[in-house]
């Protein structure tokens, strides 16, 4: 018996020099790996903070999707003018300034020197109500932008969540 007891090693310095060092290293890296969580956790909150700002300085800079501009008094005009930061309406009356501000805000809807007037180019009925618009917890900073853009054109919230969920099956 005393031969298998004689066989256990007994601890060394070598080894036990090399334990403690492999216990520090361990609680090193562990305090390490946990400011490195801290870390990154603010990072997170600095760029989501950062992309909601993002997508307010983004509705800021487009223009309203459905502006009634006739029903908008010329100082109301003139500030969408100050908003969008255009230049040369300043001497304008209210009908030319109705007309400058379609013409640089919403291009497609101004009406054009080109075509007749005996060619309705949209339906001249009322505007359906837009229904709400399709916002999808898992977008991306750039697909939440682009969805942004779409709701500023006018696009049916129906067309895009039908577009989206084809894109996410695929």
């Amino acid at each position: 018996m005393t031969s298998h007891a004689d066989s256990r090693r007994s601890s060394t310095p070598i080894s036990d020099g090399l334990a403690s060092d492999l216990q520090a290293l361990g609680s090193l890296l562990g305090s390490h790996m946990r400011g490195l969580d801290e870390h990154l956790g603010r990072q997170h909150e600095r760029l989501a903070l950062r992309e909601h700002q993002l997508l307010e300085e983004s509705r800021e800079l487009l223009p309203p999707a459905a502006v009634n501009l006739e029903a908008l008094s010329k100082e109301e005009l003139q500030a969408l003018c100050r908003q969008h930061k255009l230049k040369g309406w300043s001497k304008l009356r209210r009908e030319p300034l109705i007309a400058f501000v379609a013409s640089a805000l919403f291009p497609a809807q101004a009406p054009s020197e080109a075509t007749e007037p005996s060619e309705p180019t949209e339906p001249t009925g009322p505007v359906p109500a837009a229904p709400a618009a399709f916002n999808p917890a898992d977008a991306s900073r750039s697909e939440r932008l682009l969805l942004l853009l779409l709701e500023h054109l006018a696009v049916s919230p129906q067309l895009v969540a039908e577009a989206w969920e084809g894109t996410k099956r695929a």
